[in-house]
């Protein structure tokens, strides 16, 4: 399943964390172009959303307030 991740509202949070794309990666077990991706705006599998948003420390039930919805 893919994800249409709100990149504005990803990198907010973040950066209300303090935490650099590095950091988070790390925190989350990704790789740091995946949070620059997700940041971007690109689509992602929903599994590395889920460990960002996780990294983040956003529950998953919270995630729709982190999404777009599906553009087609």
């Amino acid at each position: 399943m893919l994800i249409y991740p709100n990149g504005e509202a990803m990198k907010k949070a973040r950066l209300l964390k303090l935490l650099s794309c590095s950091r988070l990666a790390l925190k989350a077990g990704v790789s740091a172009m995946s949070v620059i991706n997700i940041e971007s705006g690109k689509t992602v599998r929903a599994p590395t959303f889920r460990r960002v948003l996780n990294g983040l420390g956003i529950d998953w039930s919270e995630a729709d307030k982190y999404q777009n919805k599906d553009p087609l």
